[in-house]
């Protein structure tokens, strides 16, 4: 497992991860910024698919370019 990965590892605990994350939506509520977030589990999302299938159909359903782009990048 990556070090990044707090929850589901022994004696690691998700509490900053989850407090980090209050802290951005917090400021996005109150400067007014627009904020998106996505939580992607890597091995059960892409690890069982062709790469190039996924960029297809997510082109398919409309993503836009630069969210692809974003996706094929990681």
């Amino acid at each position: 497992m990556r070090l990044e990965q707090a929850g589901f590892r022994p004696n690691k605990s998700c509490a900053d991860h989850i407090n980090t994350l209050r802290i951005t939506v917090e400021q996005s509520v109150e400067f007014r910024s627009p904020l998106q977030i996505v939580l992607i589990d890597f091995q059960q999302a892409f690890d069982t698919l062709a790469h190039n299938a996924i960029s297809q159909a997510l082109k398919q359903k409309g993503v836009p370019q630069k969210i692809l782009t974003i996706i094929q990048a990681t």
